[in-house]
């Protein structure tokens, strides 16, 4: 590779330090993101973010976080959708905004709440948490037993595809900022 072919290469979003501070560059110049947080569920509809990107256009925001969940993405085992999101990025890239995606896998918040449906019906291949509550009766919790090899691999499976999905869609662009 040749000194001008690595120049013209997209430079991905990363993480600079020098002696005092860490910055985040972002097209090769230091980004400073002015951000907002969405709802859970909001940036899964392009639809209803029609009315929010220039409501952060109006208040300056130049950053979203918003999530991205397993039951979004893989609806059906082994079946990934990313229309949605894909919409959503583009109309993010289009209003020039950058996205920071928040990944609801397995867990958020200690409960098993943003899996996917197969996930979520499946007790015997995603066994759930036990508690023993007080007079020793038995609770199962909607929470995923972290233990569980099967789950932890089918997350990353969905999340491998995400982060895959992102970099073929947004490598020249750099909408999404981070993962």
């Amino acid at each position: 590779m040749t000194a001008s072919t690595k120049d013209q290469s997209p430079q991905h979003p990363h993480l600079r330090r020098d002696d005092n501070s860490t910055h985040l560059i972002v097209n090769g110049k230091p980004f400073l993101m002015l951000a907002g947080e969405l709802h859970n569920s909001s940036l899964s509809s392009a639809r209803y973010m029609t009315e929010v990107w220039p409501a952060m256009k109006e208040q300056a925001i130049n950053t979203l976080l918003g999530v991205v969940s397993w039951e979004q993405i893989e609806p059906a085992e082994g079946e990934f959708d990313f229309a949605e999101l894909d919409k959503v990025i583009l109309d993010a890239r289009g209003h020039g905004i950058h996205l920071v995606l928040l990944w609801f896998g397995a867990y958020k918040n200690a409960l098993s709440t943003y899996v996917p449906p197969w996930v979520k019906t499946d007790s015997k291949r995603f066994p759930r948490v036990c508690s023993i509550e007080a007079g020793g009766k038995r609770k199962i919790l909607d929470v995923i037993t972290p233990l569980s090899m099967e789950c932890a691999e089918a997350d990353a499976k969905a999340f491998g595809k995400l982060m895959s999905y992102v970099r073929v869609l947004d490598e020249s662009y750099s909408t999404v900022l981070m993962v």
